[in-house]
């Protein structure tokens, strides 16, 4: 075995990453944001059960369109206005 090579695979990162921030935290990286001419929202997935209520949650806080389903997706005979 070379010495670029290890003995063991390497495991695989998390897919998820935690941050948990202050409420002074949350806002300071809100108004550094703000200060580089981007929005920032933050969303409370405290509790959150699924992707149902990721999205509900998200499009709430990013106030999308009524037409934007619980699933993410519009539907066919929906409106976007």
């Amino acid at each position: 075995m070379s010495e670029n090579q290890s003995s063991a695979p390497e495991a695989a990162p998390d897919p998820v990453h935690v941050i948990t921030l202050a409420p002074e935290a949350a806002a300071a990286l809100c108004s550094l944001a703000a200060s580089l001419g981007m929005d920032a929202v933050r969303i409370d997935l405290d509790g959150c059960t699924g992707k149902a209520d990721f999205l509900a949650r998200t499009a709430e806080a990013l106030a999308f369109p009524a037409w934007f389903a619980t699933t993410g997706t519009r539907s066919s005979t929906a409106s976007p206005t």
